[in-house]
C-alpha cells in the first residue's frame, strides 16, 4: 500500500521485476498472490481499509517521504514519515484487536511482527515499539546506513566480502536460515526434535550440506545473549532446548540430517589433532600475533562524507577500526571532502585519535593501531586539481567512493552519477601515473544498472609482483544499497527472532562475531592436501576464539562459499579463509 503510485503503476512495476527474476505469473499472481491498495501508510482509516490490525508481518518504507520531512524541518526530523507510520499502526492495532484474552485485553496477532526501514540512526524509536504478552519483540527497526557503511568499508579492507555477505542475506542458494529445534528433523531416524537436550556442537555434526552458525533462546533478554554463549560463533556445550532458534547457512530452508557425518566428524578431528602436531608453529603464531600474517601494509583513500558521522562520530570510529584492524603500521586513510578542517579535527579528537606532530591535517591512530595515519584533504574529489596531488604524492592501494558529500545532498540517481565520475577521474589518474600497484576500488549504487555500467574489464586470475607480493586486480566492489536493504528487510521480516544474531554480522562490538577472511596459512599447513572438513574442525580447534569456517576465497579471486566436506583443497601463501569469527577474552 502506497499513495505515490495508482495501482495500474504497482502492477506493471511488479510484472517487470517478476518477469526480470524469472518468477512465473501461473505460480504467484498480481491480484490474487500479490494485492496493491492506493492509501496512505501513515493514515489510520486506510490502515483499517487493507486490515493492517489482521496482518501476521508488516514491512514500513518510508525512506523518500522521510527525506521530504527532513529537507522540510531543515535537517532536524529523521525518520519522520516512519515514525508516523508506526504509531498509526500501533494505534490500529490496539484500538482494533485481532482478539482480546480472558480479562478483554487487547491481544495482537500472535505471529505479528514489523519491520521498520530506517535511513537514519535514532535515539528514541523504542518508545513506539511494544511487545507480545510473553516479552517477544514486535518492533524490528532496521538502521540500512549502517549496514551499508560497514559493508563498504569491510570491503576496501578485505576484498571480495561484499559478494558473500550479499549471498548469505538472499535466499537463493547459501543463505542465513533458521530452523526452530522442535521442528528440525535429525538422528538416526531423522526425528522431529532428536537435538533436544544435545549440545550445540554434537548437533552440528550431523549435516553436510548445511553448515550451523548459531544458536538463539527467544526468551532471553537480547542483551543477554551473547554474554550466555548464543548468537553466531555459539558456546559448543550450549544445550538445546524446544524453542532455541537454530541458525545455519545452507541451499534451502528444510535441511538434510546425515548421520554417517558423525563419524567422518571424528576422523576429521584426528586429522586436524595430526596436523596440529606436525605444525606446531601455526597455533603459536597466531596466539602470539594474531591476525599479523594477514594484515597488509596499504593506503585507502575515501571519497566523499556521510553527514551522519557529523552527529554520531563514533560511527565513523567503527568504520575505521574496520580498516585498521586489517592494516599494519605505515598505512594511511585519506579522507577528501568538502568537511571544513577545523570539524573535521572535532571528529578525529571525538573517537581518540591525535593530530600528527609537525604535519598539517594530518592524525595519528592510537594503540592496538599506532602507526596508522589518517590524512585530510579538503576538496570535491570529483574535481581533477583536488584528486591530482592526492594520486601524485600517493600510492592508492584502495578507494571507497561515497555518493554523498558534506553540505549537499543528491538524490540517487545523481549519486550514482557522480560515482562513476569519481571513478573515471581515478582510472584516468592512475593511468597517466602509470601506477604500478593495481587500485580495489569500492563503490555504491542506488540504481541497480551503475554496477553493470562502472565494472571494470574482467581481470581475475592476473596480478603483479610488488615487492614480493602477488597484488590481484580485482574489478570493482559494489555494496548495492537497494539489494543490502531489500535482502536485509527480508531477511528480519523472515526471521524476525535471530535479528540480533544476524545483525553482529555489522555490529561494532569487540564481543560480536564478524565476518572476515585470512590467510590460509593463519590455520593450516601450505601445499598440503586434505579435506575441506579437515580444514573446518581446524579452525574449530583454535584456542582464544570461536571460529567457524564457512569457505575460500581463492588467491585468483574466485570464492567457494560452503564446497563440499570430502572435497581435497591444497592451499597456496594467496589463499584465504571465509571466517565467522568471534574473540574470546581471557
Amino acid at each position: 500500500m502506497n499513495d505515490t503510485h495508482t495501482k495500474e503503476e504497482m502492477h506493471e512495476m511488479l510484472e517487470s521485476v517478476l518477469a526480470e527474476r524469472g518468477i512465473s505469473q501461473r505460480r504467484t499472481k498480481i491480484g490474487r498472490n500479490i494485492i496493491c491498495r492506493v492509501g496512505s501508510p501513515t493514515d489510520v482509516n486506510d490502515l483499517l481499509r487493507v486490515g493492517a490490525h489482521r496482518a501476521a508481518a508488516i514491512m514500513v518504507m518510508m525512506s523518500k517521504e522521510d527525506q521530504v520531512e527532513e529537507d522540510e524541518s531543515e535537517g532536524t526530523i529523521h525518520n519522520g514519515a516512519t515514525l508516523r507510520a508506526t504509531l498509526a499502526l500501533r494505534h490500529v492495532i490496539f484500538k482494533h484487536p485481532y482478539a482480546t484474552d480472558a480479562k478483554g485485553h487487547a491481544q495482537p496477532h500472535p505471529d505479528l511482527r514489523i519491520v521498520l526501514q530506517m535511513s537514519h540512526p535514532s535515539d528514541y524509536v523504542e518508545a513506539a515499539c511494544f511487545t507480545h504478552e510473553d516479552g517477544r519483540r514486535v518492533i524490528f527497526p532496521i538502521d540500512l546506513s549502517r549496514f551499508a557503511n560497514s559493508l563498504m568499508f569491510n570491503c576496501a579492507a578485505q576484498p571480495g566480502l561484499s559478494a558473500i555477505l550479499l549471498d548469505m542475506l538472499d535466499f537463493e542458494g547459501n543463505a542465513i536460515r533458521r530452523r526452530n529445534a522442535k521442528n528440525l528433523r535429525s538422528g538416526p531416524r531423522n526425528k522431529l526434535g532428536d537435538c533436544i537436550g544435545q549440545k550445540f556442537g554434537e548437533m552440528r555434526k550431523q549435516f553436510s550440506a548445511a553448515a550451523m552458525i548459531g544458536i538463539v533462546r527467544p526468551g532471553l533478554p537480547e542483551h543477554e545473549q551473547q554474554p550466555n554463549g548464543f548468537g553466531l560463533c555459539p558456546d559448543m556445550d550450549i544445550v538445546i532446548q524446544p524453542e532455541d532458534l537454530l541458525v545455519f547457512v545452507g541451499p534451502r530452508p528444510s535441511l538434510v540430517c546425515s548421520p554417517q557425518m558423525h563419524a567422518c566428524f571424528g576422523e576429521y578431528q584426528a586429522e586436524a589433532a595430526r596436523l596440529a602436531g606436525l605444525h606446531p608453529d601455526i597455533e603459536i603464531n597466531r596466539a602470539k600475533h594474531g591476525l599479523t600474517n594477514s594484515k597488509r601494509k596499504r593506503t585507502l583513500l575515501v571519497c566523499g562524507w556521510r553527514p551522519v558521522w557529523e552527529t554520531y562520530p563514533n560511527c565513523l570510529g567503527a568504520r575505521i577500526k574496520e580498516i585498521t584492524s586489517q592494516r599494519l603500521p605505515g598505512s594511511m586513510i585519506i579522507f577528501c571532502n568538502q568537511v571544513e578542517t577545523d570539524d573535521f579535527g572535532g571528529i578525529m579528537a571525538a573517537i581518540g585519535v591525535v593530530p600528527a606532530p609537525g604535519e598539517p591535517n594530518v592524525y595519528d591512530m592510537q594503540a592496538p593501531f599506532a602507526g596508522i595515519k589518517i590524512k585530510h584533504v579538503k576538496g570535491d574529489a570529483a574535481k581533477p586539481g583536488v584528486l591530482l596531488p592526492v594520486i601524485t604524492e600517493h600510492t592508492i592501494d584502495g578507494c571507497i567512493v561515497l555518493g554523498t558529500q558534506a553540505n549537499f545532498k543528491l538524490a540517487g540517481h545523481h549519486r550514482d552519477t557522480r560515482v562513476l565520475n569519481v571513478i573515471l577521474l581515478l582510472r584516468k589518474l592512475w593511468l597517466e601515473k602509470d601506477e604500478l600497484a593495481p587500485m580495489h576500488v569500492v563503490g555504491e549504487n542506488t540504481v541497480d544498472i551503475t554496477a553493470k555500467l562502472a565494472l571494470a574489464p574482467h581481470r581475475f586470475g592476473k596480478g603483479k609482483m610488488i615487492a614480493g607480493e602477488l597484488r590481484m586486480e580485482h574489478k570493482p566492489d559494489f555494496v548495492n544499497n537497494m539489494a543490502v536493504e531489500a535482502r536485509s528487510l527480508v531477511q528480519t521480516l523472515a526471521y524476525p527472532h535471530i535479528e540480533s544474531a544476524r545483525a553482529e554480522l555489522f555490529d561494532d562490538a569487540e564481543t560480536s562475531t564478524g565476518l572476515i577472511n585470512v590467510d590460509a596459512c593463519e590455520y593450516v599447513p601450505l601445499n598440503v592436501p586434505m579435506k575441506f572438513g579437515v580444514v573446518r574442525t581446524t579452525v574449530l580447534r583454535a584456542r582464544g576464539e570461536r571460529s567457524m569456517c564457512l569457505g575460500v576465497l581463492w588467491g585468483n579471486g574466485a570464492v567457494d562459499l560452503l564446497p563440499p566436506h570430502d572435497r581435497i583443497v591444497a592451499f597456496t601463501k594467496d589463499d584465504r579463509l571465509v571466517l565467522l569469527r568471534r574473540v574470546i577474552k581471557a
